[in-house]
């Protein structure tokens, strides 16, 4: 699980940057873009510079499509709280 953990924070360090420019002017498109749009360029910047890491994870038993759900119920899971809380502002 550990390892998970590693590419899930890598994923998330293009994902929440690409969130957060796309969403500049208007946070409450944060939330939404985080699990859309920033996900899939965090998918994309993880697949450019750490391409040879996808043999790491297939070896420990880890599939891209299993990375890939885990981590978008991770980022909904931390998405929809905050969706509702900027939303009652």
């Amino acid at each position: 699980m550990r390892a998970y953990w590693s590419f899930f924070f890598r994923v998330n360090l293009f994902n929440v940057i690409a969130s957060a420019i796309a969403s500049f002017n208007m946070f409450i498109w944060f939330p939404v873009l985080l699990c859309t749009f920033g996900l899939a360029v965090g998918f994309y910047g993880f697949h450019y510079f750490y391409k040879n890491e996808l043999y790491l994870y297939h070896n420990l038993g880890f599939s891209k499509l299993k990375l890939g759900v885990m981590t978008f119920a991770i980022n909904a899971a931390i998405a929809l709280p905050l969706l509702i809380i900027i939303s009652l502002f």
